[in-house]
């Protein structure tokens, strides 16, 4: 915010509609410098681009995440992440979080392109997305008149990653036979603009490798770290992923029975909203609930407020997955839970957000419990050791001790305010015995 700027501050999901139906009343909450900067990394792509821009990109994407090519999504994603498992070692520990990026990402990249990079064009890829994060996370570094290192890392960066991207592409285009992927949906849908071109699937690559190499891997990682926290809601976890899934693994047919895990995905982005503030600077005077407000205010929306709201979710500082129930979600207001955004600019990625995450979170928890002395020897117990800020939760067999009530809320999971580590023991436990410390 500049100083002596106005603030208004929307909690109230009744006032929260207008803001994000009447999307061309505000504008960016960008400098001219900002927007940019952020060209140069995002483009024009469906996450900036506004009009008829931005009406065809959410139009060909909606084909590209269609139901019939989802089912290899979720192919993709369980398989690998089963493969990623059989890497984690007895006496292991390292950062879940970090891990869980890469995963994601590799994911991501997989789905997208049908294809995956190699391990350098991974590194260079990842060395881009941390780049522009440090940068777009310091406001003030592109406000400067002059040159920085962090302004020099991303130009360098993100150079490498076009290159990186524009070759897949190029690769793909030379191989045109259908792999269930995105990008050949994107590549291969007409519209009234015609074909994509390099430019603009470049975009749409960027954005998506942007999205999925934080949000879902830092989703999954406070949903470790609540569940590790809540040893009755690891119990509950535990005992669906055994019901439903047994020995196999989860797949898109077990979804629908997978309710459960649902609801802590649901809870964990209630608890801790991917991003807990938007924010917008209104250009022109705007009226908002009868009140009038002036040109030039900075307009919030905060979804950690609504997803703290008592009116709406009782006891709110309790994380309780089982408060979720089809009469929950009937009975709120149309914008009180917004973890993927509102209006006609809600995220095209929810469905394959939610699906991803859900997915993963059975597929990893199911491959780190042990339901009887018979279980197999993939079978294992976990312990998780999540820090925020100063605040440590252990998953451990046969501790009783109590657990602090509470990760720190600042910054949300928008802020990646986490350092987390997993260490991996062979037992064979009952899921009953996993508390937390």
């Amino acid at each position: 915010m500049r100083l002596n700027q106005a603030v208004c501050l929307v909690c109230n999901p009744d006032l929260v509609e207008p803001i994000v139906r009447d999307y061309y009343a505000f504008g960016k909450d960008f400098s001219q410098t900002y927007r940019e900067a952020a060209a140069t990394f995002w483009g024009n792509s469906i996450l900036v681009s506004n009009d008829a821009d931005w009406l065809r990109q959410r139009r060909i994407l909606q084909r590209a995440l269609h139901h019939s090519r989802i089912a290899a999504y979720g192919e993709t994603m369980v398989s690998r992440t089963a493969r990623m498992l059989d890497t984690w070692h007895d006496g292991e520990s390292f950062d879940l979080h970090q891990r869980l990026m890469r995963h994601t990402l590799a994911l991501m990249t997989r789905n997208l392109l049908g294809m995956d990079f190699s391990a350098a064009e991974n590194e260079e890829v990842i060395a881009a997305l941390d780049a522009t994060l440090a940068l777009f996370s310091d406001l003030s570094q592109l406000e400067l008149k002059f040159d920085t290192p962090e302004k020099q890392r991303f130009r360098e960066t993100v150079g490498r990653l076009n290159e990186i991207v524009y070759a897949a592409i190029a690769r793909r285009r030379a191989d045109p036979q259908d792999r269930g992927d995105m990008l050949f949906a994107l590549m291969n849908t007409p519209d009234e603009g015609g074909l994509m071109t390099d430019t603009e699937l470049r975009d749409e690559i960027v954005t998506m490798l942007r999205a999925a190499h934080r949000n879902t891997a830092t989703l999954l990682a406070w949903s470790f770290a609540l569940v590790a926290q809540h040893p009755a809601v690891d119990v509950a976890l535990a005992d669906e992923l055994e019901r439903v899934l047994g020995e196999s693994q989860p797949d898109l047919g077990a979804l629908p029975r997978l309710s459960y895990t649902e609801r802590v995905v649901k809870e964990t982005m209630r608890y801790y909203p991917l991003y807990p503030n938007v924010r917008r600077d209104i250009e022109t005077a705007y009226e908002l609930g009868g009140y009038r407000i002036p040109a030039g205010t900075a307009l919030g929306i905060s979804i950690w407020a609504m997803h703290r709201d008592p009116r709406f979710f009782p006891d709110p500082e309790r994380f309780d997955p089982s408060r979720w129930t089809e009469a929950l979600e009937r009975s709120l207001p149309k914008l009180a839970f917004l973890p993927f955004g509102g209006g006609p600019r809600q995220c095209p990625f929810k469905s394959y957000g939610m699906f991803e995450a859900v997915l993963l979170l059975a597929t990893i928890r199911s491959d780190t419990r042990s339901s009887s002395p018979r279980a197999s020897a993939r079978s294992r117990t976990t312990r998780l050791t999540a820090s925020c800020r100063r605040t440590a939760f252990e998953w451990l067999p046969g501790s009783g001790s109590a657990c602090p009530k509470h990760l720190s809320p600042d910054g949300g999971l928008g802020c990646d305010p986490i350092d987390t580590s997993i260490l991996l023991q062979t037992a064979q436990i009952n899921p009953r015995q996993l508390h937390a410390r």
